[in-house]
C-alpha cells in the first residue's frame, strides 16, 4: 500500500509539475471523481494503483492520501514559488528563518514544518 501512496503522489506532482498551485493538487485528490482521477493518472506509475476496475485500492489509497493533505490546505496559492532550500543558500541573504503556527494549527501543519526544516538543513550543507 505504501508504494502505491507514494507513486500515487509522484505521478500528481509530475502530473501539475507547471501548476504552483496546491489548490489544484487538493482539488484532485478530494473533490474529483474517482473515475477522472484515474483517467487522468492513466500510463504512470500510479496506473497499475488507481484502476477505476480496483476501485476498493484506488478509495483507500485516496482516502490515505487526503490525510496529507490537511497541511496543504493551510498554504496559499501564489504567483511566485518560495524556496526555502534556495533562500537558505542565497549568499545575499542574512535573515532568520521563522516558522510560526498557532496551537490550534500544531498538529495540521506539523509535517508541513518538518519539511521546511529539513529544506533549511539541506540548503545549510549545500
Amino acid at each position: 500500500m505504501e508504494a502505491g501512496i507514494q507513486d500515487f503522489f509522484s505521478s500528481l506532482l509530475q502530473k501539475f509539475n507547471d501548476s504552483q498551485k496546491s489548490s489544484e493538487l487538493i482539488k484532485w485528490i478530494l473533490f474529483e471523481p474517482l473515475a477522472k482521477l484515474c483517467g487522468l493518472l492513466q500510463g504512470t506509475k500510479a496506473a497499475c494503483h488507481m484502476d477505476i476496475n480496483s476501485e476498493k485500492t484506488a478509495s483507500s489509497i485516496r482516502s490515505v492520501a487526503s490525510t496529507f493533505l490537511e497541511c496543504l490546505e493551510c498554504l496559499e496559492d501564489t504567483e511566485t514559488p518560495f524556496s526555502i532550500r534556495d533562500w537558505i543558500y542565497d549568499p545575499n541573504h542574512n535573515s532568520w528563518l521563522f516558522l510560526h503556527c498557532l496551537p490550534s494549527q500544531r498538529a495540521a501543519v506539523r509535517p508541513l514544518l518538518s519539511t521546511w526544516i529539513s529544506s533549511a538543513i539541506k540548503g545549510l550543507l549545500t
